[in-house]
Order: C-alpha cells, then sequence, then structure tokens
C-alpha cells in the first residue's frame, strides 16, 4: 500500500485544495495540513526538508500562510486535535510545517507582521501565537528583525 505522500508531484495542488477545503472545513483542512509534516517524516529516510515531496509542498506555502492569517483570533487551549479552534489549528501548522519542513516564515513579511500583531491581541491564544513566534525566532535567519517595522512606526 502506497502513502498518499508518495503521490505528491511537482505541484501545489495538493495544499492548494486543503486551502480551499479550508475555507468550507477549516478543521478537517487545518487538521489535515498538521498532520502532513508528521506524515512526511514517516516516509522519507533522508534529510526531510531537501525532499522532494517536502520541497512541493513548501510552494505552496504562501497560500498556507495567507489562509492562516485569516483565520479569526480565538482564545482556547492548544491540543493538536479537532476539537482546537480553527486559529489554533492554524497556527500549530504552521508552526509544525517550519520545524519539521523547513518553511521559512520570516520570509512572508505579511505573515510575520500579522504574527506580531497576535501577540499584543487580548481575545487570541497566547500559548499558541507564543510558540509560533519562538519557531520564527529558533529557525530564522534575522528573526528578529521583524519587530524592527512595529518599533518604527
Amino acid at each position: 500500500m502506497h502513502h498518499f505522500l508518495d503521490r505528491i508531484s511537482g505541484t501545489t495542488t495538493a495544499v492548494f485544495d486543503l486551502v480551499q477545503l479550508a475555507e468550507s472545513q477549516p478543521k478537517i483542512a487545518w487538521g489535515t495540513l498538521l498532520i502532513i509534516p508528521e506524515q512526511l517524516s514517516n516516509v522519507v529516510h533522508k534529510y526531510l526538508k531537501t525532499d522532494v515531496r517536502t520541497v512541493s509542498l513548501l510552494q505552496g506555502a504562501q497560500l498556507l500562510l495567507e489562509s492562516a492569517a485569516r483565520c479569526p483570533a480565538a482564545a482556547g487551549e492548544a491540543t493538536g486535535t479537532l476539537a482546537d479552534s480553527e486559529f489554533s489549528l492554524a497556527l500549530q501548522t504552521v508552526t509544525q510545517w517550519s520545524k519539521v519542513m523547513g518553511l521559512q516564515i520570516i520570509q512572508h513579511q505579511t505573515f510575520a507582521r500579522h504574527l506580531i500583531a497576535l501577540i499584543g491581541s487580548p481575545s487570541v491564544n497566547l500559548d499558541v501565537v507564543l510558540d509560533t513566534v519562538l519557531e520564527v525566532l529558533r529557525r530564522s535567519a534575522g528573526a528578529f528583525m521583524i519587530y524592527e517595522p512595529a518599533t518604527c512606526r
């Protein structure tokens, strides 16, 4: 039996389809996007971040981040299950894609600015936001530059 990630070609179709699904079925779509890094690590037996499947999926990173930024901010505990809010699942997905697949969040300035705005929002799950911010700081060269625009206003 072949794993579904073995069949991903060099397109962003899988990410695009899931981002489209997020508009009508957000928890299913974000839950699926959240498990992709774990599933990839089960089928890739070499350096994951340079695998053709990872590179192909990351071509849809802009779509993924734009969709995550559109999720309505929400409070609530992050459990990594479908019981989480759409907002929590989206940020957990972004964090996992960065940790496991090498998504460079800092290279997407619009999302980086969105993340900064979330830090000061009283109506969000700050734990999931801070996890994503910490991931940016750990994985991105020049990560502290995202704070510069906020302080120059």
